[in-house]
């Protein structure tokens, strides 16, 4: 599901960022992301824009890693 520019704009207030060009642009485009990365097996997920508040707050990231924003 693509997210909307404006639900982007309120998880980056959420957050106190600004998420990069190509990230916003993936988010409009796909909304997520989830496969398998070539050349090796590497299985790459880039969580919806719903999941990421409750993901970043239950994994307690912001108190490890203040200002990052998990994916």
């Amino acid at each position: 599901m693509c997210s909307s520019d404006d639900r982007i704009a309120q998880v980056e207030h959420h957050f106190g960022v600004r998420f990069p060009r190509d990230y916003r642009e993936l988010l409009g485009a796909t909304g997520s992301l989830s496969r398998f990365v070539p050349p090796g097996s590497d299985f790459l997920v880039i969580d919806a824009l719903d999941e990421l508040i409750g993901n970043n707050e239950a994994g307690e990231f912001q108190q490890r890693l203040p200002g990052a924003v998990v994916i």
